[in-house]
């Protein structure tokens, strides 16, 4: 039992890798930028390693909001409750629900747009977003890992 574990541990880490260092050959294949595909019928051993290690990875992973761009409002973690990070808020009809974090932030003064937080969230979300501080919104974000 134990064995198991562990190795499941090992792929995590060399999934987070994957994941976190776009230089290295399956990531550049684009496995990671989508949701993880069906194994199918003869699967390479990546990518049964990496399937057997996604739910744990996938659990764990969230994004350190920077300047938000290339994180969808409510397809992506990046809220920092422990529990949820993901929007629990429904997405509105029309242009809004395909919205970036980006568009939440007033770039210039470096603050969340509280009021347009107000109009698409319910209070809780709106309250979890105030609460993520902006450090630095000229770079790009990251992903990290909760554990």
């Amino acid at each position: 039992k134990h064995l198991h574990a562990f190795n499941l541990v090992m792929l995590g880490k060399q999934g987070w890798n994957l994941l976190t260092n776009q230089d290295n050959l399956v990531s550049r294949q684009n496995i990671f930028q989508r949701k993880f595909p069906q194994l199918g019928h003869n699967p390479s051993f990546v990518k049964r390693s990496i399937h057997a290690s996604w739910v744990v990875e996938n659990d764990g992973r969230r994004w350190r909001i920077r300047n938000g761009n290339k994180i969808h409002i409510w397809g992506q973690p990046w809220l920092r409750a422990m529990d949820n990070a993901y929007v629990s808020t429904s997405p509105p009809m029309g242009p809004e629900n395909q919205l970036n974090v980006s568009s939440l932030i007033d770039h210039h003064f470096n603050t969340w747009r509280v009021d347009f937080l107000q109009q698409i969230f319910s209070p809780s979300d709106s309250i979890e977003i105030q609460n993520i501080q902006l450090l630095d919104v000229s770079n790009e974000n990251q992903l990290f890992w909760k554990f």
